[in-house]
């Protein structure tokens, strides 16, 4: 089943700036066949670009949809909301938005979040032996305070020895409260599939009458996966 993200039309000015929380931005590219060498060789270059420690990125990801060939995500990570507004009039993104306008064929869909909890366990530069589980869910109205323990549940999953966890990213729609993105990086596949069957997997996408209302697992392959070294920044809100 082919999976396409809300589209979410955020402005530099709605961004929140007072608590420099860190910004995750997904765009979702249709991209024209013939160009998809090309198209990957210059998404690489802007990672490497991007990451070499200039800006304050702390990861950026290249995701391939595994039931449209044509649909690729790329998932960046800023530190805060100045580096967000800043890397957008950069060199690097300005040149890759150059070249990207000539190998797509319909305007990017950008989905832009406020992060809730990042988790780099190490600095990870991978071209494809990662898995990754990647998650929209959408809960009821007035239920984020339930649905924020079980995000803790997960947490605290990740970042057991067990878990197979290197990357967690928790975030949270501007627009729409109520929807949420995770975003799991794991070592092999082994253990992205251990995730799937696991309690605490099913527990936090369970379709209930109390919390989740829907949610989608977009099955990818990991073409680029850059991060920073341990990294870890709650913002979290839920007090039980």
């Amino acid at each position: 089943m082919y999976v396409s993200f809300a589209k979410a039309e955020v402005s530099l000015k709605q961004l929140d700036t007072s608590n420099n929380e860190p910004i995750l931005k997904i765009s979702e590219l249709d991209i024209v066949p013939e160009q998809e060498l090309i198209f990957n060789q210059v998404l690489q270059l802007k990672m490497l670009t991007s990451l070499s420690g200039r800006h304050n990125i702390l990861g950026m990801f290249a995701l391939k949809d595994e039931n449209n060939s044509r649909v690729s995500y790329l998932v960046e990570l800023y530190a805060d909301s100045a580096t967000y507004s800043a890397y957008q009039v950069s060199p690097e993104q300005q040149n890759f938005d150059f070249n990207l306008r000539q190998m797509i064929a319909s305007k990017p869909k950008e989905t832009v979040l406020r992060s809730k909890y990042v988790y780099n366990k190490e600095a990870i530069s991978s071209l494809a032996h990662n898995k990754v589980s990647f998650t929209e869910i959408e809960i009821k109205d007035k239920k984020e305070g339930e649905f924020q323990q079980r995000l803790m549940d997960l947490v605290e999953h990740a970042k057991s020895s067990i878990s197979g966890v290197t990357t967690l990213y928790i975030a949270q729609s501007y627009e729409k409260s109520n929807i949420w993105y995770v975003i799991t990086v794991f070592d092999t596949q082994k253990q992205y599939k251990n995730y799937l069957r696991s309690s605490i997997y099913r527990n936090l996408i369970a379709k209930d009458s109390t919390v989740v209302k829907r949610h989608n697992e977009v099955e990818v392959t990991a073409n680029f996966l850059m991060g920073q070294r341990l990294v870890q920044i709650n913002r979290f809100n839920y007090q039980p």
